[in-house]
């Protein structure tokens, strides 16, 4: 490879680096969720009757976009989780997380369909319990007034 080769290289990848960082290229504000879950295992002495489908509005940020969009809730201290990121791309991020003090395993996959529509999955695994999660969204407004949480 000649030196002007792997300098265009160096180049490309930069610019691409540069890319990821940016995050997921999708509308920062108010989106609405979708949410169904299946779990599997016993949940509190109770097993799980079957899947479980709602909806919820959420603050989406510049920073959650960059760092892990549509993420579960981790303020919860008795479930902490922490979150690392896999891949990241403009039109994916994909990552694992940790929680629980490590009790609970799980893998997130979040797509950008346009700059108003996502979709995603996540698997968590945890003492015997494991759980599957579909989730489909779109954004509402540029405001985040009428989020369900104050994020």
């Amino acid at each position: 490879m000649t030196k002007q080769a792997i300098w265009l290289s160096g180049i490309l990848l930069a610019g691409s680096l540069a890319w990821a960082a940016e995050g997921l290229n999708l509308r920062t504000g108010l989106w609405q969720i979708t949410y169904t879950m299946q779990t599997a295992g016993a949940q509190g002495n109770k097993a799980n009757a079957g899947p479980k489908t709602w909806t919820e509005k959420t603050c989406v940020t510049a920073k959650d976009l960059q760092e892990g969009a549509f993420r579960a809730d981790t303020s919860d201290e008795g479930n902490k989780c922490t979150y690392k990121m896999s891949a990241q791309t403009a039109t994916l991020q994909e990552g694992t997380s940790s929680c629980g003090g490590g009790k609970g395993a799980g893998q997130i996959r979040i797509e950008a369909l346009s700059r108003e529509k996502m979709r995603g999955r996540m698997n968590m695994t945890g003492p015997g319990i494991s759980s599957n999660m579909q989730m489909s969204g779109q954004w509402l407004s540029a405001s985040c007034a009428g989020a369900d949480k104050d994020d």
